[in-house]
């Protein structure tokens, strides 16, 4: 059997994020979040796989521009990254090591 190549490669991964300056899951209080951020951040919880910002939108039932200042701000605190995706699309960051880890 020949092995796979090209685009068959690469379907089965999961799309790759941006990972913060330390590496390391941050350590945010709630307290330091804007009432929209909580939501968004809970939308994202809730969801557990990565939205779109218009799914986002959908959920939270916000304007566009207050969902695009609450993800900008949570990708800030490193709460939320941004994926590797054609369309921009987010996901809740975990805290604690990765589940494929020792």
């Amino acid at each position: 059997m020949k092995p796979q190549t090209g685009a068959r490669q690469g379907r089965d991964s999961r799309p790759q994020t941006h990972p913060g300056p330390s590496g390391i899951a941050p350590t945010v209080s709630a307290d330091g979040l804007s009432e929209r951020e909580r939501q968004v951040l809970e939308c994202l919880q809730i969801a557990g796989t990565g939205l779109t910002t218009k799914q986002i939108q959908a959920r939270v039932a916000c304007a566009p521009r207050a969902a695009d200042d609450a993800l900008a701000g949570l990708v800030d605190k490193q709460l939320v990254v941004r994926l590797n995706t054609l369309v921009p699309s987010y996901l809740c960051r975990r805290s604690g090591p990765p589940a494929h880890a020792e």
